[in-house]
């Protein structure tokens, strides 16, 4: 079966709150890392969404492996890291990003979210400024 249809059918198992289908799904994604690029983002919602939080750290990692050093990969990659609890560690894959973009609204604005959830509140409130 190949990755598309793979990748459909672990959807239309969420679809139809099939939560043990969905699981095994992404589970064979994962294990096969096939080659899904932006649509992995799809796959780790699903994860997140059925408080599969150690599945959704693998899809993240996945996502940024794929987007080798792209910006929009590692942003949504760090994204739903912060969605599965892992803030430190979505903030550690998002920080370096300020580099290239210092001034991006979006990034300050999440760069600034998650330090406030790091309890860093005085970095928070200058990244949200």
């Amino acid at each position: 079966m190949d990755h598309i249809t793979l990748a459909n059918q672990a959807i239309a198992a969420f679809k139809a709150q099939d939560r043990d289908k969905t699981v095994s799904l992404l589970s064979s994604l994962i294990e096969q890392k096939v080659p899904l690029g932006p649509n992995w983002g799809n796959m780790g919602q699903i994860a997140v969404t059925i408080g599969e939080v150690n599945m959704a750290v693998k899809i993240a990692n996945l996502i940024e492996l794929s987007g080798q050093g792209n910006p929009q990969a590692t942003m949504q990659a760090a994204t739903l890291l912060a969605q599965a609890g892992k803030v430190k560690k979505a903030y550690a894959m998002a920080k370096p990003l300020l580099a290239k973009s210092p001034s991006e609204p979006a990034l300050n604005h999440f760069i600034g979210t998650l330090q406030s959830q790091l309890g860093d509140m005085d970095a928070s409130l200058k990244s949200l400024k």
